[in-house]
């Protein structure tokens, strides 16, 4: 059973799976957990779940780019675990800004995606 159950928690999992879907290859599962987790061919690449009230949305980012958001807003901190893998934690108790958010999906499913999907999908663009 998935931890995601308050009313923003399912409208920002919604939105996640929206904007992630767009993506070759991407499914979406709960895990062991109970986390939402959006894979593309198997690999993790967004985690979304709620722990005691707090809402998280979790993605594999570059180093670079968690360093950045880290560095420059309390809205992004590294995630516990796996942060050293470039997993950053959005707190979604923060104003969303999708815009930017839709960009850290793709760095993420970049990041995470073989060569050969991300092949056929700039060949699509």
């Amino acid at each position: 059973m998935a931890h995601v159950k308050s009313k923003k928690g399912k409208a920002v999992l919604a939105k996640v799976g929206k904007i992630a879907k767009k993506y070759p290859e991407v499914t979406e599962i709960v895990d062991g957990f109970g986390h939402s987790v959006f894979k593309v061919r198997n690999k993790s690449f967004i985690f979304v779940s709620e722990y005691k009230g707090r809402l998280n949305l979790i993605l594999r980012l570059l180093h670079e780019t968690q360093d950045f958001l880290t560095r420059h807003t309390d809205r992004f901190e590294k995630s516990a675990y796996i942060g050293q893998h470039g997993w950053t934690t959005l707190n979604p108790e923060h104003t969303i800004d999708w815009g930017e958010v839709e960009g850290l999906i793709e760095e993420a499913y970049r990041r995470t995606a073989p060569k050969t999907v991300l092949k056929n999908l700039d060949k699509q663009s």
